[in-house]
């Protein structure tokens, strides 16, 4: 099942129940310019593989940017974000430890029927809507993605 969430389309490989709650792993794919805003995880620490495509990989002051084999560690509490910076579609895997952030986004995620349908969404509602439940969850959005998201 893949669920769309602002600035990337998401399906889960391993829920935090399916690992003892010790790792969410997740696939994200998305189109050259998208990417998260600035944020920080309070109770994750976060992995990221490049699996196809070119990604822009920003964890505190340290930025990598590459394709296929990139790997990046993003500690709890340290600000980061990621962008596809190729010219095509692009997968990354996320890893989460522990487990059970897949919760949040199962949650909030608008569940669509492939990885790269957009549906069309009220960004600003949307977001004013999962803003608590984000925030409870502990990620911390401290700025823009480094791209708008295209209208």
């Amino acid at each position: 099942m893949w669920y769309w969430y602002p600035f990337h389309n998401l399906t889960m490989k391993a829920t935090g129940s399916e690992t003892g709650n010790t790792t969410t792993w997740m696939l994200i794919e998305n189109s050259p310019h998208q990417g998260v805003p600035l944020h920080k995880h309070l109770y994750e620490d976060e992995s990221f593989f490049v699996l196809s495509g070119t990604f822009e990989i920003t964890v505190g002051d340290k930025t990598t940017t590459g394709g296929t084999g990139t790997y990046a560690y993003g500690p709890r509490n340290v600000p980061h974000q990621w962008t596809n910076m190729g010219s095509g579609r692009g997968q990354l895997l996320n890893v989460y430890t522990p487990g059970g952030i897949d919760k949040f986004f199962m949650a909030v995620g608008i569940p669509i029927h492939s990885s790269s349908e957009r549906p069309h969404v009220d960004l600003a509602a949307y977001d004013a809507r999962t803003k608590s439940l984000r925030e409870k969850t502990g990620i911390i959005r401290l700025g823009p993605p480094k791209y708008p998201l295209p209208s």
